[in-house]
């Protein structure tokens, strides 16, 4: 998961963090920004779904024609850029 603040073409990134084993939740925390605009800010992030059937749920939910998903069926893993 990475977290950046975008200004126009230019992102700085917040906070980035790969995980080494299976998590439920993700956060994250830089003292360096005390005051974040959520507006101004891009994360990106990635799910593994445990099952196709979960995988097959998200995409009835959100349709692959969304912008902001990639949805990589091979591997039922999905990329969030929101």
């Amino acid at each position: 998961m990475c977290l950046c603040g975008n200004y126009g073409s230019f992102y700085e990134k917040i906070f980035a963090w790969t995980p080494n084993e299976e998590q439920w939740w993700i956060t994250g925390f830089n003292p360096e920004f005390t005051k974040p605009d959520p507006y101004n800010m891009t994360m990106l992030c990635s799910v593994n779904f445990e099952t196709e059937d979960f995988f097959e749920a998200f995409i009835a939910t959100y349709k692959p024609d969304n912008e902001e998903i990639i949805f990589y069926t091979e591997y039922c893993m999905v990329w969030i850029m929101r």
